[in-house]
């Protein structure tokens, strides 16, 4: 009978560096997409994508060299922005759509963070 390793991948009671490389990856997709889905935006859709993705990839990668729980509570908060976004500044189509999942998946993985989190003092 296979027994589980403790600290496996997919072991959700730790924060685990591949949940950092996840959010890292979607802020470069979040600061590419207006670029690459061809739909024509106004230059705010450019520029909240650009700062949010940025925002949320510098988080990520602070995580991975220093963890602190500030860290997952704003990126929360990116990833509340980018999910508001596409209603604060009127535009939709596949660019609306691709910004309210990836704020969704961050959001859903700054709170797994979180929670793995809970006992780290900062």
């Amino acid at each position: 009978m296979a027994t589980t390793h403790p600290h496996a991948w997919y072991d959700l009671t730790r924060h685990r560096r591949w949940e950092d490389i996840t959010s890292l990856a979607i802020g470069v997709l979040v600061i590419i997409s207006p670029l690459f889905i061809g739909e024509a935006h106004e230059a705010a859709v450019y520029v909240s994508a650009g700062l949010a993705g940025c925002m949320i990839a510098a988080l990520a990668l602070l995580e991975m060299v220093s963890l602190r729980r500030w860290e997952e509570v704003l990126e929360i908060g990116f990833g509340a922005w980018l999910v508001i976004a596409p209603f604060t500044l009127g535009y939709g189509g596949m660019t609306a759509a691709f910004h309210m999942v990836a704020g969704v998946l961050v959001i859903v993985l700054a709170l797994l963070e979180l929670w793995q989190d809970r006992r780290l003092e900062d």
